[in-house]
């Protein structure tokens, strides 16, 4: 028998938005990191159909599960910094929400941590740390961060 959040999971992974929407929020009301997570995203990309983007509620979702330790969310706080949505840009802001996702190894966070110290975003340039970060993405399947730790190794 599937928990709620395996079932909403699954609905929003099967591209049943509305159904996800509706057995997620809930849950994430409830406190569920990993379901805040998921509404977060449905609030960011404007899924289900019909309801619009909204980058404020979105990043409000994302740090209710951030403050929990999902990794995931802490990627996507760092993103919201990064790129101003749903709060004011922020580089630095961003790397520290993107060193949070990476240390606890999640390939997205790496792959960012990794790209803002290879380009000085937010940190000093840092060739040797930014290596270190693309790598740990890389290894776990990551081709952006494998393409630019090409480059810098070039």
């Amino acid at each position: 028998m599937l928990t709620q959040l395996e079932h909403g999971i699954n609905l929003y992974k099967s591209g049943k938005h509305q159904e996800a929407f509706h057995a997620l929020l809930p849950l994430a009301h409830q406190g569920n990191a990993e379901a805040q997570s998921y509404v977060g995203d449905m609030y960011f990309f404007g899924i289900p159909r019909g309801m619009a983007a909204d980058h404020t509620e979105a990043f409000e979702w994302f740090m209710k599960s951030a403050q929990q330790g999902h990794a995931e969310a802490q990627y996507r706080i760092g993103w919201c910094y990064f790129w101003g949505h749903g709060v004011k840009k922020d580089e630095i802001e961003a790397v520290k929400w993107f060193r949070k996702s990476a240390e606890q190894g999640f390939h997205k966070g790496q792959h960012f941590l990794g790209a803002c110290y290879a380009d000085g975003w937010g940190v000093e340039k840092d060739e040797a740390e930014a290596k270190k970060w693309l790598r740990k993405a890389a290894e776990q399947g990551n081709a952006f961060a494998a393409e630019l730790l090409r480059e810098i190794e070039s």
